[in-house]
């Protein structure tokens, strides 16, 4: 029998890819708030996240805390490759032309963030 909703718990995982960290904080409320704090890099899992948390507890504040550090030996290996960057660039400055938007709207920035279409 569960005494208290309030609780707090920790988790680390280090592997070579680097170091993840874990916090979750639980409060007593009347109705479900889920509140994640995701690096970048994971904010395409919030959902999923999400609704597991939605489908193992009915009401309570729910605080997520992860955080990400790289292992330096590592970071250029996550990195996408030029090449692979170039393909999408083009591709994306095709659809540009075809649908009537400007070139140089296709910025570095907007290219990594579209780094889930490289496989």
């Amino acid at each position: 029998m569960i005494n208290s909703m309030t609780g707090f718990g920790a988790s680390l995982v280090v592997s070579k890819v680097g170091k993840l960290t874990l916090e979750i904080t639980t409060i007593n409320k009347r109705f479900l708030e889920v509140n994640i704090f995701l690096p970048k890099v994971f904010s395409s899992f919030e959902t999923e996240i999400r609704k597991y948390i939605s489908s193992k507890i009915i009401r309570g504040q729910v605080s997520l805390k992860f955080e990400f550090s790289p292992s330096e030996k590592n970071i250029s290996s996550m990195l996408p490759s030029a090449a692979n960057l170039k393909s999408l660039k083009m591709g994306w400055e095709k659809l540009s032309k075809d649908l009537g938007f400007k070139k140089d709207e296709i910025t570095l920035e907007f290219l990594l963030s579209q780094t889930k279409y490289i496989p």
